[in-house]
């Protein structure tokens, strides 16, 4: 009884610690935008970035330049979220932006994408 016992422990133990430790490696997957896409011209201040998320993924990094990451003149976001989308207010101008999915262990490629606003 007392084995049975011991073996059953260590069983879930092991699973458990397992599942806390290894993250899914994420890093072959892709990110989607879905707004704003690229090339698109924004008429509103507050721009709601939005993007599907990717399966084990915990978090998404979120960064937003202008006019691009090249030449960046300004970083105006560079954010942490665990949704899959974030809301912020922009003047007019070019901007871009990207987002990549991570985890604990792991981070997917950012996906970018440059847009106006007027």
């Amino acid at each position: 009884m007392l084995r049975i016992l011991l073996f059953s422990l260590i069983i879930v133990t092991t699973y458990s610690c397992e599942e806390t430790i290894f993250e899914p490696d994420i890093s072959e997957d892709a990110v989607s935008i879905l707004a704003p896409v690229d090339g698109v011209t924004i008429d509103n201040e507050t721009t709601r970035f939005s993007w599907n998320g990717i399966d084990g993924a915990t978090e998404y990094r979120i960064q937003v330049a202008t006019p691009n990451f090249e030449n960046a003149t300004q970083i105006l976001t560079d954010s942490v979220v665990d949704q899959f989308s974030l809301e912020i207010r922009l003047s007019s101008g070019s901007y871009q932006w990207r987002v990549r999915a991570q985890n604990s262990g792991h981070q997917t490629p950012y996906t970018t994408a440059t847009f106006t606003v007027e």
